[in-house]
């Protein structure tokens, strides 16, 4: 095993160490609580999300040789753990391919620099984990056929990879749709390459990525389109906003770490330049070894599977709210360049000392930051009450506080007997807490989310007719007191206050619960997706608690 080698071995092992630690300390948060419920309802998809989250989820549970009503955070995080483990060594051999050891070392370092792949990604719950690894695999595939068109060869069996490498990325996270263009881009701007589109390897590829992916089109087609119309929903209609966008990029940067967002994008402006190409890069040790694409063009290929992904982003963000992560993965080919860029910069005397510095601080503090959140989660380093009033709001969204607030709610529903009976059931009207609730309380109690323009997946859980006639505990977190419980009138026969919970961390007030018994529900509690399907931007827009009481007067 030579230096490289061994240096990979060393990042790929203490990471994964570290990340396992994480995953058994961490609580959950919003989006895993109500993940950890795909694995109580296997499906060929979800209302949000793909299914590769639920197959993931349930290798760790099989692993560790736990149920899905039991299922820890390790267990439910170990896949996902896992596929870092495999991301960090695919980023080193596409850096590799592209430009040598050193370069695939570092970019392998980069990426485990960037905050939200390596933690966020790299251990929690999200579907961003799966669609990293498999972006990737379908990209190390890629390059192998693209570079096999260059050449003239039909590299069928590799295409055939290539298509299973998508249709399992698509199975993870809708955005692998960019892939199949970033393909059909570099094809098309290479004279030498058109022709590829007339050998069968190509439409293998598509043929075997669309079977894969037919379980959720099938899931779909059975479910009103109602999660292809809701993700659609989130980048249709909107104005001319360019305060979206700059929040979207701040996003952007805060989530890679800025020193590693500055050397991404000027590693593709450089790129798109024409300053970076296969004679720049680091010489191997070994050139007998030397595993690098000859004939692959590095500039087309990195940017026509970089510049898709963030031009459509971009556009959305300039006229609709985004999350940062959304654009991410079009910042993936710039790893290598990153590598690249510290690799010649290691090796350049002048800039050695600096480069080195730059690269120990980026990992360390990624390093220390994690530690010390996962730290503060437990042990509550940061005694927010002390700020008075601006710390309470900030203790309002510190998401390490989320395993006090829901165990602690759950505990004292259950000591005052404000639980669902075996005809009964819990509701409340935001998917987040309802999966929360839903878990800490067990599959054995009844726990639903009354919303009916997104309650995600509680909607098919269940079927709203069964909950007629029946009486139900509404667990309201909204600090707006005159519209819960009111938007809920009309489908009770009443609604009488059961009394108020407080969850405290010491003496500072976290969350206020108003819990009421609703009596004999009248009708069955519409979910109206198909106005999602008709209108997506319209209906997502809707406030949920407004939307209930409309839908009850109406």
């Amino acid at each position: 095993m030579n230096a490289v080698s061994k240096r990979l071995v060393w990042l790929i092992v203490a990471g994964t160490s570290l990340r396992l630690g994480l995953a058994a300390w961490f609580p959950l948060a919003n989006d895993e609580a109500y993940h950890t419920l795909f694995l109580r309802h296997p499906a060929f998809s979800y209302f949000d999300h793909p299914p590769m989250l639920m197959v993931v989820e349930s290798f760790g549970m099989a692993v560790l040789g736990q149920t899905a009503e039991s299922v820890t955070p390790l267990a439910a995080r170990l896949g996902f753990v896992l596929l870092f483990a495999g991301s960090t060594w695919l980023t080193f051999r596409i850096g590799n391919r592209l430009f040598g050891p050193a370069a695939g070392l570092l970019a392998a370092i980069a990426l485990n620099c960037s905050a939200y792949h390596s933690v966020a990604a790299g251990t929690f719950i999200l579907p961003d984990g799966p669609l990293l690894f498999f972006w990737l695999l379908t990209i190390d595939r890629l390059a192998l056929a693209l570079d096999a068109a260059e050449r003239h060869e039909r590299a069928t069996a590799i295409w055939a990879q290539v298509g299973i490498a998508w249709g399992l990325a698509m199975l993870s996270k809708y955005h692998a749709v960019f892939l199949p263009l970033g393909a059909v881009i570099y094809l098309a701007v290479r004279p030498g390459s058109r022709r590829t589109f007339l050998q069968p390897g190509p439409w293998l590829a598509v043929a075997i990525g669309l079977v894969l992916f037919s379980p959720v089109i099938y899931w779909n087609a059975t479910h009103d389109w109602a999660s292809f119309a809701f993700q659609s929903g989130r980048a249709v209609g909107g104005g001319f906003r360019p305060d979206y966008f700059a929040i979207a990029l701040l996003g952007q940067i805060l989530y890679l770490t800025p020193w590693v967002w500055r050397d991404a994008v000027s590693g593709m402006v450089r790129l798109a330049r024409g300053g970076v190409s296969g004679d720049s890069a680091t010489t191997t040790d070994d050139p007998a070894n030397d595993v690098r694409l000859k004939s692959l063009d590095r500039r087309t290929f990195l940017l026509s599977l970089s510049l898709p992904v963030l031009t459509v982003f971009f556009y959305v963000a300039l006229r609709k709210p985004v999350l940062p992560h959304w654009s991410l993965v079009g910042l993936l080919p710039a790893f290598p360049l990153i590598g690249l860029a510290w690799a010649d910069h290691l090796a350049t005397p002048a800039t050695h000392s600096r480069t080195r510095r730059r690269v120990s601080w980026a990992l360390g503090f990624v390093l220390v930051s994690t530690i010390f959140t996962a730290a503060h989660a437990r042990f509550g380093l940061v005694p927010w009450n002390r700020f008075g009033q601006t710390g309470e709001r900030i203790a309002r969204v510190d998401l390490t506080l989320d395993g006090i607030i829901w165990s602690g709610l759950a505990e004292q529903l259950e000591r005052r007997g404000w639980v669902p009976g075996p005809d009964e059931f819990l509701f409340t009207s935001r998917w987040y807490e309802s999966g929360h609730l839903a878990r800490e309380l067990g599959a054995s109690r009844t726990v639903l989310c009354y919303n009916r323009k997104d309650s995600r997946g509680f909607s098919d859980w269940a079927n709203p007719a069964d909950y007629v006639g029946r009486d139900g505990i509404l667990v309201s977190m909204s600090a707006k007191a005159d519209v819960e419980p009111a938007c809920f009138d009309r489908w009770f026969e009443s609604i009488e206050p059961l009394g108020t919970i407080e969850i405290h961390d010491g003496d500072m007030l976290l969350r206020t619960a108003r819990v009421y018994r609703c009596r004999r529900q009248l009708t069955a509690f519409p979910f109206d997706r198909g106005s999602l399907l008709e209108n997506p931007a319209r209906a997502l827009a809707t406030r949920p608690f407004e939307d209930s009481a409309n839908a009850a007067r109406r």
